[in-house]
């Protein structure tokens, strides 16, 4: 019996080892999975959310952060949901923050909760956050950042109000609902040193 642990233990780091075995390492670790994705999600569902005196009225998606947001949305029966895409511009090597385009609402006197999948940078979040407040008429008070994710070094600049339920580090993961072959530049985006 021990003789066939043996074995099958040599068969699978021989396989981890060889070239398809490390191509598919390489690939999980670029992923975050379903299962990671919501129990990171049921975490900060269940240990701020559910419990706070603090409830949103608006919740505002960025980016592929539309998915928790809508989940968010749905679990706390909020019905006024917005979509920001806003991802950051390539120009001769150079990171650049693309604009954030207005969408004419007004969200004074209202509780926002602005969620994103993973802050790598924090750059695109602070400025829908500066927009939210200056475009939106939202109150600062009144408004609270959650990323499900946070890379260790590089995110250290961005406020959270929401703790992030988990930390990451290296290249920017693809989440469950990627697949497009085109966005694979984007998610393989290192993280800054730092």
């Amino acid at each position: 019996m021990i003789g066939l642990l043996y074995f099958l233990g040599g068969v699978l780091v021989t396989y981890v080892l060889s070239r398809p075995g490390l191509e598919l390492v390489q690939r999980l670790r670029r992923h975050i999975t379903w299962k990671r994705f919501g129990s990171a999600l049921k975490s900060t569902f269940r240990n701020y959310l559910e419990h706070s005196e603090w409830k949103p009225d608006v919740i505002i998606g960025l980016n592929s952060g539309i998915v928790p947001a809508s989940i968010l949305a749905l679990n706390l029966r909020v019905h006024d949901i917005y979509f920001y895409e806003l991802f950051p511009l390539y120009r001769d090597g150079r990171r650049e923050q693309g604009e954030v385009q207005d969408k004419g609402i007004d969200l004074s006197g209202k509780n926002v909760l602005i969620v994103d999948d993973q802050v790598l940078t924090g750059k695109s979040l602070e400025a829908l956050y500066r927009h939210i407040i200056s475009r939106a008429k939202a109150d600062p008070k009144r408004i609270k950042r959650l990323a499900l994710f946070r890379f260790r070094s590089g995110a250290g600049a961005v406020e959270l109000d929401i703790p992030c339920a988990d930390y990451i580090l290296g290249s920017l993961k693809r989440e469950p609902w990627i697949f497009a072959r085109d966005l694979e530049p984007f998610w393989n985006e290192r993280e800054p040193a730092g």
